[in-house]
């Protein structure tokens, strides 16, 4: 009995692990993008707030909270647009929206990671999150079309 060398799952997608790559590289890739977003956000929110006197109430209504809200949405969004629309390689709808959700959701859990290059680093120590997750961004990105070439 022949085998295919190249079978195709349940739902139609390639079979021996193929998207693996893909999507651990897009996952990867995605996440990094939002918290580079958020992290940028939040330098931002520093910038617009240094010199203001420390509060025991937050301000809701100035541009940092404006900046501090839209740039924390708008940095789970961007990962999980960016993970569906690379991962269009992946057939069901249902699994693409899943690894959208999850890179969403693991970019407001890696943007803690802002807390500590903050406390520890001030204002600089958010653009070196951003940079480092910039240059995470590249890497992920040249696997992502590497393997868009290879599988194309």
């Amino acid at each position: 009995m022949p085998t295919d060398p190249n079978p195709a799952g349940p739902v139609g997608e390639p079979g021996g692990g193929g998207l693996v790559g893909l999507v651990a590289s897009t996952l990867g890739l995605a996440i990094l993008l939002g918290v580079a977003i958020i992290g940028a956000s939040l330098w931002v929110v520093v910038t617009l707030r240094a010199g203001t006197p420390p509060s025991d109430v937050p301000d809701t209504s100035g541009p940092a909270f404006t900046v501090l809200i839209g740039g924390t949405f708008l940095g789970a969004a961007a990962a999980a647009g960016v993970a569906w629309s690379l991962l269009q390689p992946i057939g069901s709808a249902y699994r693409r929206g899943s690894f959208a959700m999850v890179s969403a959701f693991a970019t407001l859990v890696a943007m803690l990671l802002a807390i500590p290059a903050h406390r520890l680093l001030g204002p600089p120590g958010l653009v070196g999150l951003v940079v480092l997750c910039g240059v995470g961004c590249a890497i992920f990105g040249r696997q992502v079309a590497r393997w868009g070439r290879r599988h194309g």
